[in-house]
């Protein structure tokens, strides 16, 4: 189906909301050149809608040397068929080194992930989206999980596990309600998380957090409170649990909401694996004349990133910081006019990533790349940290 593109920025301070009247860098996103639009961040409506990747990406030439990309499988669509592979689950948790491409699906449209997977050739995915169901309920996509959906989605990550990989649950995005705003303590929030995580014998979560949740200091300290404590416990039973936190970002930066949000996090003693930052939706007014420079864009917000995440971690040296820095690209044209992310953006990102040996690039996603014969896909799966 296709839903509107939300708004994000209501949810914002008043204070924050001068400073971007002003023309600073302290907003989630800015509109299209010139026309003074908010536009949204990380909409992901845009695979439902017209706004997928183009059958045939043009590249402007690099002047490097590409990284070594994998052999292409068939650019066919990818199979949609329910996988009858037994559901075989983790024994214990994966090193995270093994999550380091690992492009979004969007649960909604009901693929099945180990056959998109086998057809793009990654081993790993990130499955969006979890949010609240009529309260402190969790469900795929914020609806009530039909038998056929639970099983289509079971199905599809045993077949996943089953060639070796596995997939990142994510909690929250763009639309419907985030789960800590729904829940009214930690007690309750952790226990929805743990319905989850036990379920579908997740080790990998990410938490989108965006518009209103990012704003909302209350959830968030429940958040990170809930998940620190499920951290300890699974810890106790030989369990590692993986938490990795997601933001819009610009290219000089975090929000300073965002920069709250992880600041909460380490206050919690929560352990953060990766802070994965959205490079995309930017506005021309924050990534000016961006044709072919989206890579180069997307590089800056992760040194911006990288500085502000300095005096977060003050004893943790350079290399571990960088380790802990994911980006999210959306590939082909972004929302925001003028915006678009191509092939020899992605090939520029992979070098970036690789020579910083960075935490995780993954990007927005999967079903989009599949109509670009998965030639982005090929490109990040260079990267191996």
């Amino acid at each position: 189906m296709a839903l509107p593109k939300p708004i994000r920025l209501w949810g914002l301070s008043f204070v924050t909301a001068a400073v971007v009247a002003a023309g600073a860098v302290a907003a989630f996103t800015a509109g299209a050149a010139g026309s003074g639009t908010i536009t949204a961040r990380y909409a992901k409506t845009a695979d439902w809608g017209t706004g997928s990747a183009p059958a045939s990406t043009t590249a402007p030439p690099s002047t490097t040397t590409p990284p070594p990309t994998a052999a292409a499988p068939s650019p066919n669509t990818p199979p949609t068929g329910t996988s009858t592979v037994p559901p075989p689950s983790p024994a214990s948790a994966p090193n995270s080194s093994a999550y380091k491409f690992a492009p979004y699906v969007d649960t909604t449209q009901r693929q099945d992930l180990g056959a998109l997977a086998s057809a793009a050739g990654v081993k790993y995915l990130t499955a969006g989206f979890v949010l609240s169901d009529n309260g402190c309920t969790p469900a795929w996509n914020g609806s009530s999980e039909d038998p056929a959906f639970t099983a289509r989605l079971k199905a599809g990550l045993s077949d996943l596990r089953a060639q070796g990989g596995d997939a990142i649950a994510s909690f929250g995005g763009a639309n419907g309600t985030e789960l800590a705003l729904a829940c009214p303590d930690e007690t309750s929030l952790k226990a929805a998380y743990r319905t989850v995580i036990d379920e579908y014998d997740l080790t990998h979560l990410d938490f989108d957090i965006e518009g209103t949740a990012s704003a909302n200091q209350p959830s968030t300290t429940r958040r990170w409170q809930a998940l620190a404590q499920l951290q300890s416990d699974y810890a106790a039973a030989g369990k590692t649990l993986d938490i990795s936190l997601t933001l819009p970002v610009l290219p000089s930066g975090l929000t300073p909401q965002g920069v709250d949000v992880v600041s909460t996090a380490t206050a919690t003693g929560l352990k953060l694996s990766v802070v994965n930052i959205m490079a995309m939706d930017y506005g021309d007014w924050a990534a000016p004349n961006p044709a072919n420079r989206m890579g180069f864009f997307a590089e800056q917000a992760a040194q911006s990133l990288h500085a502000q995440l300095k005096p977060l971690y003050p004893a943790t040296p350079d290399p571990q910081l960088w380790a802990m820095i994911g980006i999210t690209p959306m590939i082909g044209p972004n929302d925001t006019a003028g915006e678009t992310f191509q092939l020899a953006d992605a090939q520029t990102l992979t070098r970036f990533a690789t020579q910083h040996h960075l935490g995780r690039l993954a990007m927005w996603s999967l079903p989009r790349d599949a109509n670009s014969a998965y030639e982005f896909s090929h490109t990040f799966e260079a990267f191996t940290g």
